[in-house]
């Protein structure tokens, strides 16, 4: 206000920076302008299906493979896989809009870097970089693999 008053700010000054901080206001008390907040896919999931591959129409179900997978998202973006009676290690996940790596267009993309350590006499661990475009977050889940012969992941909320 002492700028104003000082005659340090013009009319014309301030004509212009009125709508810039009118809209900085706005975003920051919307929540808008920030990483999306990815409340719906917090929780365990529950394996349904997977469909695709190579050809396009494999399909892969707990009954087929003789093994169930769950997928659990916390708050705090942590994620952790168990197939069958196996877990991965947890890890962070990030969810965010992104240009997909096949179309070049925004989507919702899940991306997941896990560590794969290597079996004796091996040490170490190699990292994994997992992407899914996400499709549907309700009482489903469904992620898309981000690879050309990729498949498409269906889960049911736990």
């Amino acid at each position: 206000m002492e700028a104003i008053r000082s005659g340090l700010l013009s009319s014309k000054r301030l004509r212009t920076l009125l709508p810039h901080l009118a809209v900085g206001l706005l975003l920051s008390a919307s929540g808008c302008g920030g990483e999306p907040e990815p409340t719906g896919i917090f929780g365990e999931w529950q394996w349904i299906s997977s469909v695709g591959g190579l050809t396009g129409k494999d399909v892969l179900t707990p009954a087929i493979v003789g093994a169930q997978r769950t997928l659990s998202f916390t708050r705090d973006s942590m994620f952790v896989q168990c197939d069958a009676d196996q877990c991965s290690v947890p890890t962070k996940f990030i969810l965010r809009q992104e240009r997909s790596w096949l179309d070049a267009q925004q989507h919702l993309i899940l991306t997941v870097r896990r560590r794969l350590y290597l079996a004796a006499p091996d040490t170490g661990f190699v990292v994994l970089v997992n992407r899914y475009r996400v499709s549907e977050v309700s009482g489903t889940l469904r992620i898309d693999q981000e690879r050309p012969d990729g498949y498409v992941e269906t889960y049911y909320r736990k």
